[in-house]
């Protein structure tokens, strides 16, 4: 028997109620890690959220000034279109006066390059019976 009056056989050693020296808290450290990974994580997530919106800023620039392209090659390509129409129109009217007034055929010579080929031998005759 122990002195003292103790029964107890394992009286004398010392309970430890914390963690003995020189020995790590393993989940303060699991703490400490998950800790810094989620900052880490959080700090990379709103990298790839700005770089996300920086991407999409550039897009819908991008997409604008194509948009303002495209309509500015519309109003061009209508200009071109009404200025062709007016031309068309005047020649037409001035085909109409020109085949009242003078000979019906000379607009199908003109046409068929009589003027050029008139000076070929083979031809000649055929050209000339045209007019």
């Amino acid at each position: 028997r122990p002195e003292g009056g103790n029964d107890d056989a394992f009286g004398a050693i010392p309970v430890a109620t914390d963690a003995p020296m020189g020995v790590v808290d393993e989940n303060a450290k699991i703490k400490e890690f998950e800790a810094k990974f989620a900052a880490e994580m959080a700090k990379k997530e709103e990298a790839e959220r700005a770089k996300a919106q920086e991407l999409k800023d550039e897009a819908e620039q991008w997409l604008d000034s194509w948009h303002d392209k495209k309509t500015d090659e519309k109003v061009e390509k209508a200009a071109t279109n009404r200025k062709e129409e007016a031309e068309g129109l005047e020649m037409r009217e001035e085909l109409l006066k020109a085949a009242t007034e003078d000979n019906p055929y000379k607009r199908v010579y003109d046409l068929i390059g009589a003027k050029d080929k008139a000076d070929e031998e083979d031809t000649a005759r055929m050209y000339g019976l045209v007019v």
